[in-house]
């Protein structure tokens, strides 16, 4: 979740585009988008009022691959805003026709380069979770950006 719930997840504040942002005021979790590509947002707001905008109503899921802090290795992360975008995090990671193709844009001659994924989280009829890949980012070299 937000650095609320999972502060150790600052320490790669630095590695990362997308940031889950905890909101007090409105007790709601939105994703910050530092560097917002053509056609984004800079924020991924919940939108819960709205179930037209799917995804949205459950939660975002996220997971990244980065430079772990030493720079010698890598770092897997998995959030979510909610259980449902956790939820469809896991399960979306764990899929390997989802994953595929993100191997496939993340590997590198050296090996796996790093990378970020911002999923709408929405469950099915079937209580299944389910996710769209709103957002990209991959990283060449060392996967700083």
């Amino acid at each position: 979740g937000a650095p609320t719930y999972n502060p150790w997840v600052e320490m790669f504040d630095n590695h990362l585009n997308f940031h889950l942002h905890y909101d007090g005021k409105h007790n709601s979790v939105s994703v910050l988008n530092d560097k917002p590509m053509h056609g984004e947002p800079a924020e991924y707001e919940p939108a819960s009022e709205d179930p037209t905008q799917r995804g949205y109503t459950h939660g975002f899921g996220y997971i990244a691959v980065t430079t772990n802090l030493e720079g010698d290795g890598h770092v897997l992360l998995v959030e979510g805003s909610t259980v449902a975008g956790v939820d469809a995090s896991l399960s979306f990671l764990m899929n390997d026709s989802k994953m595929d193709h993100i191997l496939k844009e993340a590997s590198q001659p050296s090996g796996l380069g790093s990378f970020e994924i911002l999923l709408a989280a929405d469950f099915l009829k079937s209580s299944s979770p389910d996710a769209q890949i709103i957002a990209t980012r991959f990283y060449p070299g060392n996967g700083k950006r």
